[in-house]
């Protein structure tokens, strides 16, 4: 999903770098036009990366909360015999 986004974050930039270099090359008439777009197109990848900041924040969070330690056996009793009480319960 974060890939996506960064996907669309390159896609909205080159949009506005496409729409800022037709503004130098256009007649008069359409220069504003081209501009108001690459605005628009900007504030759009800008809001895309604000989104993914938030995304990836939220799961570094969430990924630090998820407790990583193994579970441990039914076995393990702390006295050193939940090998061998597994074993004994396999027979």
């Amino acid at each position: 999903m974060l890939s996506k986004f960064r996907e669309q974050i390159r896609e909205r930039t080159l949009r506005a770098e496409n729409c800022a270099y037709k503004a130098k090359t256009a007649p008069s008439v359409f220069r504003d036009d081209f501009r108001m777009l690459e605005k628009h197109w900007r504030i759009l990848a800008q809001h895309y990366l604000l989104t993914l900041e938030e995304a990836e924040r939220t799961y570094a969070w969430a990924s630090r909360r998820i407790d990583p330690a193994p579970a441990s056996s039914p076995f393990e009793n702390g006295r050193g015999e939940g090998r061998e009480a597994e074993e004994d319960w396999g027979r």
